[in-house]
């Protein structure tokens, strides 16, 4: 005889499994699927650069209070390696110091390298203060800053370090925040999504294209100078010089030897 509540059993049991199959997806920082990368073929900016330009490209994403990655700035980074750009690092925001001291380390060993910063939400406040830091402390060039869902920035002189080149800032449709417009800033409003939407955002995905295009354009690049090898002259044969014909040259070994005295009967 079947349980009065044997249904609501089935059901707790169905519920469970699927909440702890999304809680084992959660804590393996595999939410990204939910808002998965799918950049249109145009925003692959023309021309190709070669890897030898694209290889002094270093980007830095930062991410906020986002430990599942469900803003899927992983997905950013593998569109970047897409592109061409290898040297990509993702971190959450406890990772700032390590940053800001790989940043350090790259631009004393390679004079041509270009940095880029993107920070999610926190993680905008983050990449700010890792730029102030390298402005402060060395003067190092940061080429690209966004700030994606920077949603508690101010439009404050700090969010636009003068070691800056260009500064981004996207911003979705907030809850408790909703962010501001920066002066000197390029800023895009997006209101068909929310805060987690911004990353993957087709207007991102464009902005990321160009500008490390442009970027990668600035790295001087010596087209490699083929050596051509010295012109390989014909072999010609050594005419031999046949010897004239003569005594010597004739077979005399059937001969009976001169020196030999003939036998006796």
């Amino acid at each position: 005889m079947m349980r009065p509540d044997a249904p609501f059993h089935r059901f707790r049991d169905r519920a469970c499994r699927a909440l702890a199959a999304i809680l084992l997806l959660s804590l393996s920082g595999c939410m990204g699927w939910l808002h998965p990368v799918s950049p249109a073929p145009e925003y692959r900016a023309p021309p190709p650069l070669p890897y030898a330009c694209q290889h002094h490209v270093h980007i830095f994403f930062v991410t906020g209070l986002d430990p599942f990655d469900y803003a899927n700035l992983q997905g950013i980074a593998d569109y970047c390696h897409t592109l061409g750009y290898d040297n990509t690092y993702v971190g959450q925001m406890w990772d700032t110091d390590k940053f800001e001291t790989e940043i350090r380390r790259i631009y004393h060993d390679d004079t041509d390298a270009h940095f880029v910063l993107i920070g999610f939400s926190f993680g905008a406040n983050c990449v700010r203060n890792i730029a102030n830091s390298l402005c402060h402390g060395g003067n190092i060039p940061v080429d690209l800053l966004i700030y994606l869902g920077g949603n508690t920035l101010e439009d404050l002189p700090e969010t636009r370090p003068e070691n800056v080149g260009k500064v981004f800032n996207i911003l979705g449709v907030g809850c408790i925040w909703n962010g501001c417009s920066m002066t000197g800033a390029e800023n895009h409003h997006l209101g068909d999504v929310w805060h987690f939407g911004t990353p993957t955002h087709n207007v991102t995905l464009g902005a990321l294209a160009c500008e490390l295009t442009e970027i990668a354009a600035r790295v001087p690049f010596i087209e490699p100078v083929l050596v051509q090898p010295p012109e390989q002259l014909p072999v010609t044969p050594r005419p031999l010089n046949p010897r004239p014909p003569g005594p010597a040259d004739e077979w005399d070994f059937l001969k009976p030897a001169q020196h030999l005295s003939p036998l006796e009967p």
